[in-house]
């Protein structure tokens, strides 16, 4: 793919002294002033390829010397970039964000909104799916989507707070079979509690979480989308977040391969 160098996004072009220039702010980059420079940084549109941007200075008859020298100088100082393998920063996440009862619509539309309008909606083994849920949600059926997608974040609903994760990858992490073991060994009782929330179809009165305390958490959700599907392991991965009651509080347990679930056979990548 040809090379059409852009000039960093947001960047302004400004004097620094008789002979640099500073090409934005934030950080600031300084580059040696020269005949010609100020518009042939112009031309870099993201559209020119170096060809292109050849015959440009030849019909401006701009005297920057190199073209190819110096726009790799204005590459290796972050002066400019290659949109085509530069992130964009404003991409939406590709994700397929679920709502799994009516009063997690709440939570699914912010969540929806932070990871960009366009996430994907359908399910695949290339899709990460946020399953979200104002109660706890069936096992069986979380078991089902892992099965077609390959990942899926969890995020409950618990009255005034939320719980992100955890993330459950098919035969590469814990999953809320091991979390409800772990939990079991703590609290004998909680199998039969669960079995009533499994079967409940929500509460009477809808949860309603702080309003920062639900942007918080699809921050927080978008930022482990992200980070997974970049190939980097998120904060839910073997592990379960709750955050609130308080706006800004938030607070995280880890959640081990149980030696009694079935998941913990296949401990590849965890």
């Amino acid at each position: 793919m040809a090379l059409r160098p852009l000039l960093r996004p947001g960047s302004v072009v400004l004097r620094r002294d008789p002979s640099h220039l500073q090409i934005g702010f934030s950080p600031a980059i300084l580059v040696r002033d020269r005949p010609d420079l100020v518009a042939f940084l112009h031309l870099l549109d993201g559209v020119h390829d170096l060809p292109g941007l050849r015959r440009a200075v030849r019909r401006r008859s701009l005297d920057v010397g190199d073209v190819d020298a110096l726009v790799l100088e204005l590459l290796a100082r972050g002066a400019a970039i290659d949109p085509a393998v530069a992130p964009d920063p404003a991409a939406p996440i590709a994700v397929s964000v679920l709502a799994v009862d009516p009063h997690a619509q709440e939570l699914a539309r912010a969540i929806g909104t932070v990871c960009g309008e366009r996430g994907r909606r359908r399910v695949d083994g290339d899709t990460l799916v946020v399953a979200v849920c104002a109660a706890e949600p069936s096992r069986d059926a979380v078991d089902d989507l892992v099965d077609r997608a390959g990942a899926v974040l969890v995020v409950r609903l618990a009255q005034d707070t939320v719980l992100v994760g955890p993330l459950v990858v098919a035969t590469r992490s814990p999953c809320l079979r091991c979390a409800d073991l772990g939990r079991a060994d703590a609290d004998p009782t909680w199998p039969h509690v669960l079995a009533q929330l499994e079967r409940h179809a929500g509460p009477a009165v809808a949860p309603r979480a702080h309003r920062l305390v639900t942007w918080q958490s699809a921050l927080l959700v978008a930022h482990d989308a992200e980070l997974w599907l970049g190939g980097v392991r998120p904060s839910s991965l073997g592990a379960v977040s709750v955050v609130g009651p308080l706006p800004g509080e938030r607070s995280r347990s880890t959640v081990p391969f149980h030696p009694r679930c079935l998941c913990s056979l296949f401990p590849a990548g965890s």
